[in-house]
């Protein structure tokens, strides 16, 4: 009856469907026992019973409005998808607890100024492209205990924000800390948080103060040549170390980037202030992961010892064997993300049997491949799912018949240097590889490079000069 879509790299369910017969019963008995009440879209021919508590608006289709017998001062629950003017004010839900809207495009400002008359609002989320500000009063709603406005053009936060004493979840997307953000006691997630030159670096110190914080994730805009970046440093850290001492589970630390922002600043917003900083390690963290222009040239000290550490996004260039065995040691790691510019290792990096036990998600990055990876037999027994690249016309023999529990596999063919002959029979030697796996794992082919591959007769002309120069 209730059927899973998407399941995360732990085994939970992230999100499911039902049947679509059950979910007209749903529907049905929702409406016989009030539970909720439809406008719009396909339930646009409900009838409305009773006083309405969940309302649901749906502004897919012209002329669709409420009618004025309809009782909604005593609804809780209002979501709305899409706009039309002649929806119903903010003003006349006043008890509402529970707001959603999404892909208002058109929606005005103004209609959000209402939101600070629901002083009983615990749940907002805005998924609206046009709006741009919130009204000043917002630190009026002293039981709103989630506000998401990532989806949104909101470029400030209001400085009432830090008196919502029993906020426990704020999601925003690329904003500055507001002053004052250490009172918020009951905080247990806030994503994403943009540091820049000229934010307020007292602000990242509070981050210290938020002893319930479980979720952090940072976007670090400072870059090498600012003057003042010790400062920021030092507040970060010592907040982290505060956090990490206490209740900090997950850690997303990102950097800016776009396509106006030269590559040789990219990679200025350097984090190698983690690399032996975090003392004491962070006992609790369940998840690491940096999304940023910037690769470590080593392990971080600290995350040898993560014996809670789950999830594992990383960048280190170059990579090499030693990097490998600290983290096939780590004894939770489910899922492994591990980026790198080019392998240091003169022969192929060897992971084995003792290595990386319970790991479910491989995924590995390298534009440089070298001799690339190889599994020797026993090695991650618990490998469900494969991300590699290989060079095309180069040996694809890397022990993939070892994985015996794989499911889903991903190979990337880097192409640059090979001629279309070479790609092709790499892509039909990887699916003869893989067709004789137990599992019959699903397998995904990516090209990587295929506006550098060469012509046959350059191709046979460089293979010429490479064996004549390997004969002198």
């Amino acid at each position: 009856m209730v059927q899973p879509v998407r399941i995360q790299y732990d085994g939970r369910v992230y999100s499911c469907r039902v049947h679509d017969m059950i979910l007209d019963l749903l529907i049905s008995k929702s409406i016989e026992e009030n539970f909720v009440t439809f406008f719009g879209g396909q339930n646009q021919k409900l009838v409305l019973q009773h006083k309405i508590r969940r309302l649901s608006l749906c502004y897919s289709q012209e002329h669709i409005a409420v009618p004025s017998t309809a009782i909604i001062s005593h609804c809780r629950s209002l979501s709305i998808f899409g706009y039309a003017e002649q929806m119903p004010p903010l003003s006349k839900f006043r008890v509402l607890r529970v707001l959603d809207i999404e892909n208002g495009e058109d929606m005005e400002s103004s209609f959000i100024e209402h939101v600070r008359t629901l002083c009983q609002l615990k749940y907002l989320r805005l998924d609206v492209r046009s709006i741009s500000a919130f009204p000043e009063q917002l630190g009026e709603l002293q039981h709103l205990q989630t506000l998401d406005i990532r989806w949104t053009k909101i470029q400030k936060l209001p400085k009432s924000i830090v008196q919502l004493q029993n906020m426990t979840c704020l999601r925003v997307n690329n904003l500055e800390l507001p002053e004052g953000i250490g009172n918020l006691h009951a905080l247990q997630e806030l994503r994403e948080i943009k540091v820049k030159w000229d934010s307020l670096a007292s602000s990242l110190l509070e981050l210290g103060s938020l002893t319930k914080l479980r979720i952090l994730g940072l976007r670090w805009c400072i870059i090498d040549t600012h003057g003042n970046k010790e400062i920021f440093v030092e507040n970060l850290v010592s907040s982290l170390c505060k956090l990490g001492r206490l209740n900090l589970r997950s850690l997303c630390i990102k950097s800016d980037y776009g396509y106006s922002i030269p590559l040789k600043e990219m990679y200025g917003y350097s984090i190698d202030f983690l690399l032996d900083s975090w003392f004491p390690s962070p006992r609790l963290l369940q998840k690491f992961q940096m999304d940023a222009y910037y690769f470590f040239p080593r392990v971080p000290v600290w995350i040898a010892s993560l014996d809670n550490l789950s999830y594992l996004d990383i960048n280190i260039n170059p990579v090499e064997e030693e990097a490998l065995e600290i983290l096939g040691g780590l004894p939770a790691l489910l899922l492994l993300c591990l980026s790198s510019e080019s392998s240091a290792q003169k022969q192929r990096l060897v992971i084995s049997s003792n290595m990386f036990i319970c790991l479910k998600d491989f995924r590995f990055t390298c534009w440089s491949n070298g001799k690339g990876l190889i599994f020797e037999a026993g090695a991650m027994p618990s490998l469900e799912k494969l991300e590699v690249p290989l060079d095309a016309g180069k040996d694809l023999d890397f022990g993939i018949q070892h994985l015996s529990s794989l499911m889903h596999v991903t190979v990337k063919i880097i192409c640059g240097g090979a001629t279309v002959r070479e790609v092709e029979a790499s892509e039909e030697a990887i699916r003869g590889t893989v067709t004789l796996l137990p599992n019959h794992p699903t397998l995904e082919i990516r090209i990587w490079g295929d506006e550098n591959m060469v012509e046959e007769d350059q191709g046979r002309a460089e293979e010429e000069i490479q064996t004549s120069t390997q004969l002198i």
